[in-house]
């Protein structure tokens, strides 16, 4: 790591007779794609006060989309001062969206929380790097805010270099506003910004990502390839996973009635299959599209058994079958995200989206 993610807030105020913008940095906006490799080349700008790296991150995002807006103007239209700043909330995002749309009416940047030491595990930092890559790809730069105990500060992810065997490795290049300088940090270092909350925002075309988030990683060493033909590109996942999902709710009354019972036609989300070596997002399902035969590629029911109040939240019970139909020749060990945007109310704790936690199994892999 280039620089010591956890030393947050330490921030060289800059004299009025220094010029906030790197002038040897002024880059045509280009995207350099290799395979999964995306770098958004911006101008460079340093924060005129140690409170102004929101504002000068905004500023650099709207210097990308060729508008000039000072991060005084930026700081003051905005109003919504924390301890550290700016509040990353969705007024800046309406804010962002309002600004650019003269110019792009397609932008729409959007917003997600993540609660205190999130990406120490893989299935996190494979989560994150979707969020960054997806922004990136669609031309979004991404503003990283976090908090530690002490302290909060906000950079500029303008890059990202996938590895597509471990999450944990993808190099991340960002632009830090309290001296403009360009550096990295990996995958499993994530955690290391992030210790009591962050934010991103970005995204691009996706679904709302203000709702909430539900996610499950299963894995499974035992699929045989010996039954998996390379001849043959259809192959079936078929899986039953129980359900354990725990939210900030404080009371069992605030879960809705509704979710008794949901099929999987009433969310939105996708279905991403991940191999050690690939990332299979080009079969991925989307609720919201399903094909008419539906039942043939998911089972349609996601059943709540029960849900009981405990001490600081809300906890529910329940299993969803789903199969998978996707085409892939070659798989020796299958690890499925399953990440489903939940519509409704959101039950937060400090604005942190509750989080779904799954385990279950793969009941069988057959050819279609």
């Amino acid at each position: 790591m280039k620089k010591l993610l956890s030393a947050l807030g330490v921030i060289t105020i800059l004299g009025s007779s220094i010029p906030n913008v790197i002038a040897n940095d002024c880059y045509h906006k280009t995207v350099a794609q290799n395979k999964r490799s995306i770098k958004l080349w911006i101008i460079r700008r340093i924060q005129e006060t140690n409170w102004f790296c929101v504002s000068t991150s905004m500023q650099m995002i709207f210097g990308y989309f060729n508008i000039t807006r000072r991060q005084t103007v930026i700081y003051n239209d905005l109003n919504s001062v924390g301890e550290n700043g700016l509040v990353i909330n969705q007024n800046l995002v309406n804010y962002l969206n309002k600004n650019i749309r003269p110019v792009n009416q397609t932008i729409n940047y959007g917003l997600v929380q993540m609660p205190a030491n999130f990406g120490h595990t893989s299935a996190e930092q494979l989560l994150f790097e979707n969020y960054v890559y997806q922004s990136l790809f669609n031309n979004y730069l991404v503003l990283f805010g976090y908090t530690d105990q002490n302290d909060g500060h906000a950079i500029l992810i303008t890059g990202i270099n996938i590895n597509e065997n471990n999450p944990g490795e993808t190099q991340y290049t960002y632009l830090d506003p309290t001296d403009g300088a360009q550096m990295t940090f990996l995958g499993r270092e994530i955690s290391n910004y992030i210790h009591i909350d962050g934010e991103l925002v970005g995204f691009g075309a996706e679904p709302d990502f203000q709702k909430d988030v539900l996610k499950v990683v299963v894995e499974n060493e035992e699929i045989d390839k010996n039954d998996i033909n390379d001849n043959e590109n259809h192959e079936v996942i078929r899986m039953q996973l129980d359900l354990t999902a725990t939210t900030g709710a404080t009371k069992t009354g605030q879960i809705h009635d509704t979710y008794q019972k949901l099929t999987l036609n009433e969310f939105n989300g996708e279905i991403y299959l991940f191999t050690r070596k690939k990332s299979v997002t080009d079969f991925s399902v989307n609720f919201n599209h399903l094909p008419n035969n539906a039942d043939k590629w998911v089972s349609p029911i996601i059943e709540i058994e029960r849900a009981i109040e405990e001490i600081g939240g809300a906890h529910i019970d329940g299993h969803i079958s789903v199969q998978v139909i996707f085409s892939h020749s070659r798989i020796n060990h299958l690890i499925l995200t399953l990440i489903i945007y939940v519509g409704g109310q959101s039950w937060s704790t400090r604005n942190w989206p509750h989080i779904w936690f799954m385990t279950g199994q793969i009941l069988s892999f057959y050819k279609k």
